[in-house]
């Protein structure tokens, strides 16, 4: 990162390179704890960069409060999906085995066809 970045574009670089990680892990990897982990991460660097422009420019602090809302929102989204998706010893959870499983039928479905 650029060290003549202001602290707050730092920061906010930071916090948006987790926001990149989250969906892949949820929705592609199906890795619902990473991603609820990542969601954690968002919220705790969110806070201290929102604080960080606020110093910088009232505005700017003030419009990313929405989003500051949003990402608490879904972060409690995401633990409820946890929650409902509990996982075994191995770390796999629902999800990921439903995945799974639509994988193999597709493929099924292609050999059937063949």
């Amino acid at each position: 990162m650029d060290p003549s970045l202001s602290l707050p574009l730092r920061m906010w670089f930071a916090h948006y390179a987790l926001n990149l990680a989250w969906a892949p892990l949820f929705f592609g990897a199906k890795r619902l704890r990473a991603a609820m982990v990542t969601s954690v991460l968002l919220v705790a660097t969110l806070v201290p960069t929102v604080a960080q422009f606020l110093a910088v420019d009232r505005a700017a602090g003030l419009l990313l409060l929405p989003y500051l809302g949003w990402v608490t929102f879904a972060t409690f989204l995401n633990g409820e999906i946890c929650r409902r998706n509990p996982t075994d010893g191995g770390g796999y959870n629902s999800a990921r085995f439903q995945a799974g499983l639509l994988r193999l039928q597709a493929d099924a479905a292609r050999f059937a066809d063949s």
